[in-house]
């Protein structure tokens, strides 16, 4: 069923058929397989935006457990950093500006 408001775009699968993509301005909010007919609605987008993609414990940011480990890494392989990245690993590293 057509949402109001939106505009809709068909685009090549793969594996063949079609996937009709319907968005709400710049925002994806529904997929549709046309093969199958399986859908993918606004409020799964929703979900899976707010679902994180790492593991427990683990974040992006530079303070985290990835960003200490990553960290850790560049230093063991002697990298330098200059300007605002120096400021950024300055808490990791050592006299590395």
């Amino acid at each position: 069923m057509p949402l109001t408001g939106a505009r809709y775009r068909m685009k090549p699968m793969r594996g063949g058929g079609y996937e009709r993509l319907a968005f709400k301005g710049n925002q994806l909010v529904e997929t549709k397989n046309m093969k199958t007919g399986a859908t993918h609605t606004e409020a799964e987008f929703k979900k899976d935006r707010m679902k994180s993609h790492l593991p427990p414990g683990q974040t992006y940011s530079g303070t985290g457990d990835l960003g200490e480990a990553r960290a850790k890494e560049a230093k063991a392989a002697g990298a330098t950093f200059k300007g605002t990245q120096a400021m950024c690993a300055g808490k990791y590293f050592t006299g590395g500006a």
